[in-house]
Parts: C-alpha cells; sequence; structure tokens
C-alpha cells in the first residue's frame, strides 16, 4: 500500500491551518466570556479594598493621637510640674521636700530634653504658666537635628493664642488636641514648612486654680507621608481634610494646607463643585478634579468642645480602574496568547513527527532504488552465509535469480576455493564486532578468465530486537583497476629517476644563483670604494677651490662641476641602494630627529635648483604636531630629495609646495604624511602604472628632454615601505602630479618643541605679497606663533590700511619692494619697533634696496629657523630661549689639538688636512695603519688628540690598526683616544663593522665638508674628558 495515497496523509497539509483555526476561535470566545463581566467586578472588589483601606487608616490616625495624649500624660505626671507649681505658692520654694523653683526649672529641662531625643516625632515640649500672661517657662525643641533648651530671655508670651485661650478652659481630667497646621514661630511659618498638631494637658495648683499647662509639638510630616504611601500602593488617593474643608494632606500636595499659605480656592467646596464630604462609611461617585471618582469617608474627632474633627476621604479615580482593567485584559490576552501557541506548536510538533515519517518512507524507497540500481553487487547474507536478498547487478554478476540464489551461500557462488574468506567466523566477526571489513579475492571466474573481486562486508543492525543481524556484502570486479595499477605503479617508478635528476640540477643550479649574488655584493661593495675614493678627491679638491680667490667665469665653471658631481654622486648612491635593497642589506637606523629641521635643511638644499628655473618653492609645517621623532631621518631626507628633485625636474613654471603633518595613531606611534604638490606635466593613469619600476620611465622621450635613470621612485617606494609607510600618487596632464608619502614613526617620551610655541606672542605683523599661496602658509604659521597677522596684496592696500598704527615686523616681496615703497616705509615705518624684512630669491639680484640697520634680507623659500634668525638679529633679541642659533665661524677651541689622518690616499688626505686647516690643529698624516701605529709610539709625550682613520688600506688596515690601539699596544694612554672612521664603504653593515673594531664614530665618502669638520670639532671637545 502506498502511503502517500492513503486519506489522512492526503489531507496532512491541512491540519496545522485547521489546527491554527480552532485554536484561534476557543482564545478569543474565552476572552470575551470574561471581558463582559470582569471590569465591573474589578471596580466592586476595588470599592471594597478602599473601605477598608479608609477604616483602616482612620484607626491609624486616632491611634497616633491616643499615643501623643499618653505622651503628655507622662510629662504631666512628672514631679518637675507639679512641684514648680507648689513653688510659685511659696515664694519659690516647695514646702514639699524644700526644692527650689530654680531646681525644678532645671530638672524639667533635663527631662524634657531626654524626651525629645528617645521621640523623634516630637519637635517641641512646653512648660506654660498662668502667671505673667501665659509666658513659657521651660521651652525645649528639636532644632537641625539638635535638642536645644531655650534661654529665657527668648521664651515667648502665649497668653493671647487661640490654643492657649482653649486649654485654660478645660476641666483637670481632660486634654487638649489642635488641628494639623504648618508651624509658626514669632507669628511666622517656619520655612522649610511642616505640618504640626499640638497636645496640652492642663496643670491646676492645691486649690484646684488653673495654674498652666504642659503641651507638645508632634510633627506630622512622616504620619501623613505614611497614609499617603498606603494609599498610593494600593492604587488610591487619600485626602484629609479639616472641618472647614481645607485640606491637611491630598494625592496632589499643592492643595495642602491652603489656609497657611493663603490659598482660600484650595478648599473641597471650590473642588468638588460645592459636593457634600463623604461621611459615615458612604461609597459616594462624584466629580472631583475634572475626573470622575468613588470615594468613602470617615471623622476622626479632635475636641467636643469646639465640635472639630478631620475628615478623612479615601478615592478610587475611574481612570484608575481603567488601567487596572488593562492590565489584567493584557495578562488574559498574554495568556490567551501563550495556550495559542501551545496548542499551535503541538499541532507542528506532531505535524513535524508526521512529515518525518513521510521523510523516512521517502528515504526507505530511495534507498531500495539506489541498491537496485548499483553496478556493484549488494547481497545481504544471515550469520551463517545464507543469502537474504541481492539486486539486480549480483544477479547479472553471478548470473543468478535472487530466488535461486536464497536458497544457497554465499561461499558457494563466490569462487568456490576461496571460501574460508567469506565463512562462518567471519560473518559472525563483523556482526560482533559491529565494525566493517574489506579484503580482495583473487580467483577464475566460470567463464576461465581470472578475475580479482572486492569484497566489503559490513554489519546490518537493526534499532528492532525482532529483526535478526545480518551482513551486507559489497562485491565489485577491479581486475582492470588492478591492471592499472600496476602501469601506473611503473610509471611513478620512472617519474621518480626524472625527479631525483631534475632536484640534482635544480640544487646545482641554486648554488651557482648563489655564489652569483655573493660575487655581486662583493662587486658592489668593492666597485663603491672605488668609485666614492676619486669621487671624494674630486669633490673635496673643488671645495678647496672655491676657497680661492676666483673670477666670475672660474666659479661658474666650478659651480657646474659641482652640480655635476653631485649629479654622480646621487646616481651613484640610487645604484647602490637598488643593489642593498634587491640583497636585503639595506638597514634602517632608528635615531631622534627635528621634522622641521630636517625637512627645512632638504628645501634648503633644493631652492637653488629651483630658483635657476623660475620655480617657487613652498614649505607648509604648520600641520607638523609633533616635532621630535624616532625614525630613520637620512632614508626620509633621501625620499624627499628624489620626490622634489623629481618635481623640479618635470615643472617647467609654476610652483613646488611641500607640507607634512603628523598625527598619532597607537599609543606610542605617530604618523608622517609628507605631501609634494606640482604644477608640472603631468601623468597618464598609464604612465603612472609603470612609474615605480626601476630602470623605467613614464615615456621614452623624458630620458631625452629631461634626462635620469628612472630609479629614484622606485628606491623612494622601496624605502617608504622598509620605513613602515607607503607612497601615492595622483595626476592630472598638463595640470600637476601630487605625490604623498606616509611613514610610521615612534614618539618620544618628553618633547619640548621648538617652532610650536606662541614666539610672536602679542606681535603685530604685516605681509605685503601677491603670491597667494605663499602668503597663506606665512599667515598660518605667524598664526601658530600667536601673531597679530595682516595680510595686503600690493603696497597701495599697505598704505591705505596702516592708519597710523606701527608693526612690529613687516615682510615684502622683492618684486614688490621698489625704491619708493622702499623710501616711504624707511621714512615713516622703520623704526626701533618696526623692522623690515625683504622676501628675495634664492640668486638674489638686488640686495641693496634699503641701507638700515633696521631692515634685514631673507632668501626664499621662508623656513622657520631662518626668518627667526634674520628677525632675532635685527632685534638683537632672541624670541625664544630654546630656538636654534646661528654660528658662522668655529667655536674657540679650549687649546690646540693634534689631529692624526690615516689615509692610503694622497688626494683623501690632501683633501681633509685642507678643510681642517683653517682651524687651531697640529695635523700629521700617515699613509696606512702600520705607520699610523709607529707614528702613536713615538709621540707619548706629544700625544694625538682624535684619529680619522680609513678602513681600506695596504699592509695594515682601519680595522687591525684600531684593534690593536685598542687593546694597549701603542700604550694605555692611546687606548681610548678617539677615532673616527672614514670609508667609502656603502654597503649594509659598513657603520656595524666600523663600531665593532673599536671606531667611536663614522664618516662616509665623499665628505660633506660641513658636517665633517663639526663631527671632527663636536669629538674634539669631548676629548676634554680624557685631558
Amino acid at each position: 500500500m502506498d502511503l502517500r495515497n492513503t486519506l489522512v496523509f492526503r489531507n496532512n497539509r491541512w491540519l496545522p491551518f485547521i489546527g491554527v483555526a480552532v485554536t484561534l476561535f476557543l482564545c478569543l470566545s474565552i476572552y470575551f466570556i470574561y471581558s463582559s463581566y470582569a471590569k465591573e467586578s474589578i471596580a466592586e472588589q476595588h470599592r471594597k479594598s478602599l473601605k477598608q483601606l479608609t477604616d483602616k487608616t482612620l484607626l491609624t490616625l486616632e491611634e497616633s493621637f491616643a499615643t501623643s495624649r499618653n505622651k503628655v500624660q507622662f510629662l504631666h505626671s512628672t514631679p518637675p510640674v507639679s512641684g514648680i507649681g507648689r513653688a510659685f505658692l511659696h515664694d519659690g520654694v516647695d514646702p514639699y521636700d524644700d526644692t527650689t523653683l530654680q531646681q525644678w526649672n532645671k530638672r524639667l529641662q533635663i527631662i524634657f530634653a531626654a524626651f525629645i531625643e528617645t521621640n523623634p516625632e516630637i519637635r517641641q515640649i512646653r512648660y506654660i504658666t498662668h502667671n505673667n500672661g501665659g509666658k513659657e517657662l521651660v521651652r525645649v525643641e528639636r532644632r537641625n537635628g539638635q535638642v536645644v533648651i531655650t534661654p529665657e530671655e527668648l521664651l515667648q508670651q502665649k497668653g493671647q493664642t487661640d490654643y492657649y485661650q482653649e486649654i485654660e478652659k478645660l476641666h483637670p481630667n481632660e486634654s487638649y488636641l489642635s488641628d494639623i497646621s504648618l508651624n509658626r514661630e514669632y507669628g511666622v511659618i517656619e520655612n522649610p514648612i511642616w505640618p504640626t498638631y499640638r497636645v496640652a494637658k492642663p496643670i491646676f495648683d492645691e486649690n484646684y486654680k488653673f495654674f498652666g499647662f504642659v503641651i507638645i509639638n508632634v510633627d506630622a510630616t512622616q504620619l501623613l507621608s505614611n497614609l499617603q504611601q498606603q494609599f498610593q500602593y494600593s492604587a488610591f488617593e487619600l485626602y484629609i481634610l479639616n472641618t472647614e474643608g481645607f485640606f491637611i494632606s491630598a494625592a496632589k500636595p499643592s492643595l495642602n494646607f491652603g489656609f497657611d499659605l493663603d490659598k482660600p480656592d484650595a478648599t473641597w467646596q471650590q473642588i468638588s463643585g460645592n459636593s457634600a464630604i463623604p461621611q459615615y462609611d458612604q461609597i459616594l461617585a462624584l466629580k472631583f478634579l475634572q475626573q470622575d471618582y468613588w470615594m468613602v469617608g470617615s471623622k476622626a474627632l479632635l475636641s467636643t468642645r469646639g465640635n472639630r474633627y478631620l475628615n478623612l476621604v479615601g478615592a478610587l479615580s475611574s481612570q484608575q480602574v481603567e488601567v487596572i482593567w488593562h492590565h489584567q485584559r493584557s495578562a488574559v490576552i498574554a495568556l490567551m496568547v501563550v495556550i495559542f501557541l501551545i496548542f499551535n506548536i503541538l499541532i507542528f510538533v506532531y505535524q513535524k513527527y508526521l512529515n518525518k515519517f513521510l521523510s523516512l518512507y521517502d528515504k526507505q524507497s530511495r534507498y531500495e532504488a539506489i541498491v537496485a540500481g548499483s553496478s556493484d553487487a549488494i547481497i545481504n547474507v544471515d550469520k551463517s552465509g545464507t543469502i537474504l536478498s541481492w539486486n539486480d547487478s549480483a544477479a547479472y554478476f553471478f548470473d543468478l535469480r535472487e530466488n535461486q540464489a536464497q536458497v544457497r551461500k554465499i561461499s558457494n557462488i563466490v569462487f568456490s576455493h576461496e571460501t574460508n574468506a567469506l565463512d562462518t567466523d567471519v560473518l559472525t566477526s563483523v556482526i560482533e564486532q559491529k565494525k566493517p571489513q574489506v579484503f580482495e579475492v583473487e580467483g577464475i571466474s566460470n567463464a576461465g578468465e581470472k578475475r580479482i573481486l572486492s569484497i566489503s562486508l559490513s554489519p546490518v543492525i537493526s534499532q528492532s530486537t525482532v529483526i535478526a543481524p545480518s551482513v551486507a556484502a559489497l562485491i565489485r570486479d577491479i581486475t582492470a583497476s588492478r591492471m592499472n595499477e600496476i602501469k601506473i605503479q611503473s610509471m611513478n617508478q620512472s617519474l621518480e629517476l626524472q625527479v631525483a635528476e631534475r632536484t640534482q640540477e635544480l640544487k646545482h643550479a641554486t648554488e651557482l644563483a648563489i655564489a652569483a649574488n655573493q660575487s655581486k655584493s662583493a662587486f658592489v661593495a668593492n666597485i663603491s670604494h672605488e668609485i666614492r675614493t676619486p669621487l671624494n678627491g674630486i669633490a673635496g679638491m673643488m671645495e678647496l677651490l672655491q676657497r680661492e680667490d676666483l673670477s666670475d667665469k672660474q666659479l661658474n665653471y666650478l659651480k657646474m662641476a659641482k652640480s655635476s658631481v653631485s649629479t654622480l654622486t646621487v646616481l651613484i648612491n640610487d645604484l647602490l641602494d637598488l643593489s642593498k635593497i634587491e640583497s636585503g642589506k639595506l638597514d634602517i637606523e632608528l635615531v631622534q630627529f627635528n621634522l622641521i629641521e630636517t625637512m627645512s635643511s632638504v628645501i634648503n638644499s633644493m631652492a637653488l635648483r629651483c630658483d635657476e628655473k623660475g620655480l617657487e618653492l613652498l614649505f607648509d609645517w604648520t600641520q607638523i604636531q609633533h616635532e621630535e621623532l624616532i625614525s630613520d631621518a637620512y632614508r626620509i631626507k633621501q625620499v624627499l630629495v628624489n620626490l622634489i628633485g623629481n618635481a623640479i625636474k618635470f615643472t617647467a613654471q609654476g610652483q613646488i609646495v611641500v607640507s607634512a603633518k603628523t598625527y598619532a595613531a597607537a599609543q606610542e606611534q605617530i604618523w608622517l604624511e609628507v605631501v609634494i604638490t606640482d604644477t608640472g606635466i603631468g601623468l597618464t593613469p598609464e604612465q603612472q602604472a609603470k612609474l615605480f619600476r626601476p630602470f623605467t620611465q613614464a615615456h621614452a622621450n623624458i630620458a631625452k628632454n629631461f634626462g635620469g635613470t628612472g630609479l629614484g621612485l622606485s628606491i623612494s617606494q622601496q624605502l617608504v615601505q622598509l620605513l613602515g609607510g607607503e607612497i601615492t600618487i595622483h595626476s592630472v596632464v598638463e595640470q600637476g602630479s601630487t605625490f604623498t608619502f606616509t611613514v610610521c614613526t615612534e614618539r618620544i617620551k618628553i618633547e619640548e618643541p621648538k617652532f610650536r610655541v606662541p614666539l610672536f606672542l602679542g606681535r603685530k605683523i604685516y605681509i605685503v605679497s601677491d603670491k597667494v599661496k605663499s602668503a597663506e602658509i606665512l599667515l598660518r604659521q605667524f598664526q601658530l606663533w600667536q601673531a597679530e597677522v595682516h595680510l595686503f596684496d600690493n603696497h597701495e592696500d599697505l598704505k591705505e590700511n596702516l592708519n597710523g598704527t606701527l608693526a612690529d615686523l613687516i615682510l615684502i616681496d622683492e618684486e614688490l619692494a621698489d625704491k619708493t615703497l622702499c623710501s616711504w616705509l624707511q621714512s615713516n615705518l622703520i623704526s626701533e619697533k618696526t623692522k623690515l624684512i625683504i622676501m628675495e630669491r634664492a640668486i638674489a639680484k638686488n640686495s641693496s634696496t634699503i641701507n638700515d640697520t633696521h631692515c634685514g634680507y631673507i632668501s626664499k623659500p621662508i623656513l622657520p629657523e631662518q626668518l627667526l634668525y634674520t628677525y632675532n638679529k635685527l632685534t638683537e633679541t632672541r624670541v625664544h630661549p630654546n630656538n636654534v642659533e646661528r654660528r658662522d665661524d668655529f667655536p674657540l677651541l679650549s687649546r690646540q689639538y693634534r689631529v692624526l689622518i690615516v689615509d692610503d690616499n694622497e688626494i683623501n688626505r690632501v683633501v681633509s688636512s685642507a678643510l681642517l686647516e683653517q682651524m687651531p690643529l697640529e695635523l700629521v698624516v700617515a699613509e696606512n695603519g702600520q705607520i699610523a701605529l709607529d707614528l702613536l709610539q713615538d709621540t707619548e709625550h706629544r700625544k694625538f688628540d682624535l684619529i680619522l682613520m680609513d678602513c681600506q688600506m695596504p699592509i695594515l688596515d682601519g680595522f687591525e690598526a684600531t684593534k690593536l690601539i685598542r687593546r694597549g699596544f701603542v700604550g694605555k694612554h692611546y687606548q681610548d683616544v678617539i677615532i673616527i672612521a672614514m670609508t667609502a664603504g656603502a654597503m649594509s653593515g659598513d657603520k656595524d663593522a666600523c663600531i665593532q673594531a673599536g671606531m667611536d664614530d663614522f664618516i662616509a665618502k665623499p665628505i660633506d665638508p660641513g658636517a665633517f669638520i663639526n663631527k671632527v670639532l663636536a669629538w674634539l671637545e669631548k676629548s676634554k674628558a680624557y685631558d
């Protein structure tokens, strides 16, 4: 029977929808039945609760009044109360025990103070006598949390008060209970306000005449608050009214004590529309505060003499009933939803079970189809090996129908001579261990052919204990695959021999490549030394030649020669850096440096090239937030030189702007971002794609028109990547290019900025320039220095806007500084206060427009260090004590020093000596390390202070000579002598090798004269420590 065609299974898809509909109908029916009577039931239940709570509140109020009467009675019965009366009748002495009036007063004060201390709701206890017009005799009160006994001079007359006159009329057994009102002192309501009621007991003398009374003031704040809270917790409202209908305590506090606070409209009659106050346990429906209420009332009697009482009214808002009804209705709806969900979950669970049953049926049918259609023979056998069933493939494989095979054993069908592989023990083991077994059987088929069969035995164990466990045998003919495996093994053996031979060839090729790379590194190191040595001689000789008295024509030739040497040096450095990067030997040296000073030095060195082409070079440093950084300053300068030089090369007119900014990244990291923008030829996207490849330029005409090798940008990109950043380009053809590179640097712990301080605080600055970008940068720079800055496009604007005010400094472009303007400035503005700085080109054509001590000149680009130096020179003051100084002369050495120059190259010795000859030094030269050692041994009494040591020399090189000196070979007095390496080596590790050999510092060739002299001077000053 097909289960899917039965009625139950055909209609099962409608079962969830029917269940949902029935459940929804039942839930809605229950809800409507409940709603029909629930609201009225809630109202009736709460009206009963309101009456019970009102009765309970009346009882609580009466108990509180009774407690207060008992406390007054206790105080009335104390001995001093009656003793004072007796003392008054007998001239101030109590005849009962000779106690004086003062003693009774003192004792009564102590009793009152102790009683207030133990009864926090009592704010005041007084003993008032009939004598002296009803003046207080004893008064103790609680003030600011402290119990205070009122001195005699502050006691008050109370004879005219209402409560005094009422108490005076009482009989001995009567007591007095006042209305609840706000407490007054000296006739004024005390602030902050607090409600009180008074309880008193009259005192009579021996002749039964009225003598006075004991009265307490009870703080009703807590009592009224507790009563209100009881009602608020029950969603009710409480209103307490006095005899006149004024509110003592209301759910709306603004209604309270209208009779004391001058609110004549805050009465029951005004608010309820003259409705009667509910009394005698009646529950009335009233309109109150613009809402419908159910109210029940009762009375608390205060005094029968004046018919004073308090009305207690409990109120239930119809709106509150609606809220309670809504809450309960929501709870009922939630319950109905839960019931609805539970029933539907049950329905869906049943539906899921039904679907699972159908799915199982589908799977079983599918499995049967899979088994029947399988190309492998699948046979089910019992523990004894008897065939229970098999598929169509088994019937084809063994040429037997299923009914024929079911009377036979599997061991009789599969290769009879291999029956041991399928005997009873094997089948029993598969069932008991519940693990499949796979094996192969080889034999001869009925047709006489050799066949190999793969037999997989798997246990078939049903969850039902009725069905006995059996074994499923999966039989596959693998004869063809086995023959193919034999062929593949034979081919693999042949391939392994070929792979071994190829591996040996690759190993040999790798060894050759390593050897070639080592040879290349050695060649680069050697060629670096060999090229830099003569280059150092050429550069040094030209430096010395420049010091001679040359004609303008000769100076021009020398200038072109120096430019060529500089270009050659850059080219050699680029080639060497590329080689070091490719071999992984380029080191990054992290040192602390001042970013603004470093960038200023690069821009200053590039200014002449810009000016020669008529370009304007600008430096915007105002967004640098961190001056002192830790990174490789030399590599950053190298990238800047490449990018600025590239911009100069491809810009024919306009300007080049270098801007920098820093911002914090992680806790100890600072990101540096530098942007170089030019107005050059620009690049297409295709040209930009190949821009950073070594030896590649944007197009073929660049080398012909502009020159260059195509290495600068490639090296710059790799340097920036080594510094943890990246370099990008944005370019538009015929509009210009913008190169941006970032570097990740380290933050120093304590930074003392040199330039980001208010150097021109309060000074007035005038800038006269028609160059918009240059003027904007100067404006931001002076604003950063907190100066008052004014910009003028031309000198006419300057004259029109001065208004007689003087500036501290005027900066003016040389193009605008004609003789007429300068004469006018000199006669009108330039003075002891006002200084003038003319901004001129790097190649100044006319620097004598004004000859005045208050006028100075500065070369463009305007760098912060140069600007401060020029201003300091004019004012003969310093704008900042920590700012930079400029030193044109050599420092005055403390004595004459002896310096030994060791170099095998005569030209290098001459250059080094000539660069140092202008200083008060005694110079001695040596051709190699051995000669240097001999000189040191012969100069024990005239000691050398510093040694300049070449590294690569014949006979004895600089490394070995240094090691021998440090070991004391030439005497202990030379073990600590200062040794500075001078080497043309440029490979990674050259400086480390010098330091490890014992040298103190390192100077690379070709020598930079300025750096060389400064380093020698610095170490000579340090040599004082060795004297």
